[in-house]
């Protein structure tokens, strides 16, 4: 495995008085694309929002290429999350707003930019998501598929480093899911960066995956690649992914 882009060191994580982890460590390569899956409703979206930062961390330690979040100062802070592109499960684009207006909004909030600058920035990433024709849409004219990428659009519109998608492929149809996936490898590989996303459908997961978590309950089953964790897999991990998936990666491993 590559360099860790992202350590999760002993931590406990919990709302109230549910623990939804209890000691947990997690390493993220770097410039890889990574995949945590696992049984709906575990926590793999508290988890999303500990290793993007979003959340703080009673017990236990987070690492950003190899600082301590609980160390940085308001600057060291406000650049962390500069760096952090986040795509929402429902998308979360602002109704009242154009597409054009939704991707230019996280660059004017952080850069004081000529206008004809922030378009030609909106339009390169328009074209990264095949979306070019849509820039003067509103988010109610947009089809589900649209929305995501127009949403994922958003997510890069600052070039991040890390990229964190949740649930990418919910509510998609298999055309629309497999363009997303395919996607999110394409711009990982164009920004160079670091993606962590959560689902649990790893027929769509897999084939985009270079570092796979299984999660059940309040533990990590396996991880490793694709191929690793589906040789001589658990029990566990042959009912969650299926047995041809089991069999096409795990043959593929010997």
């Amino acid at each position: 495995m590559s360099a860790s882009a992202i350590l999760l060191e002993n931590t406990k994580i919990q709302y109230d008085d549910r623990v939804i982890f209890d000691n947990i460590s997690i390493d993220i390569p770097k410039n890889k694309v990574t995949v945590i899956m696992g049984p709906s409703g575990i926590g793999k979206s508290s988890l999303l929002r500990i290793l993007s930062n979003q959340h703080s961390i009673q017990q236990g330690d987070l690492y950003i290429n190899s600082k301590n979040t609980k160390n940085l100062n308001s600057q060291e802070e406000q650049e962390l999350q500069l760096n952090i592109g986040f795509l929402f499960q429902h998308s979360a684009l602002l109704l009242n707003l154009s597409v054009y207006e939704n991707i230019a909004l996280p660059i004017r909030y952080h850069h004081k930019l000529p206008e004809n600058i922030i378009e030609e920035i909106v339009d390169m990433k328009l074209h990264a998501v095949n979306l070019s024709d849509a820039k003067e849409l509103h988010p109610h004219q947009l089809s589900g598929g649209m929305a995501r990428r127009a949403a994922l659009a958003r997510a890069i519109a600052l070039d991040p480093p890390f990229l964190f998608c949740d649930e990418p492929f919910s509510g998609q149809d298999p055309i629309n899911a497999k363009h997303i996936a395919d996607l999110i490898v394409k711009l990982n590989q164009q920004l160079h960066a670091t993606s962590v996303l959560i689902s649990h459908e790893a027929h769509l997961c897999l084939p985009i995956a270079d570092h796979v978590i299984l999660l059940n309950q309040n533990e990590i089953v396996t991880s490793g690649s694709p191929r690793q964790i589906c040789h001589k897999p658990s029990e566990f991990t042959k009912t969650f992914l299926g047995p041809e998936i089991i069999k096409f990666y795990g043959k593929s491993a010997s």
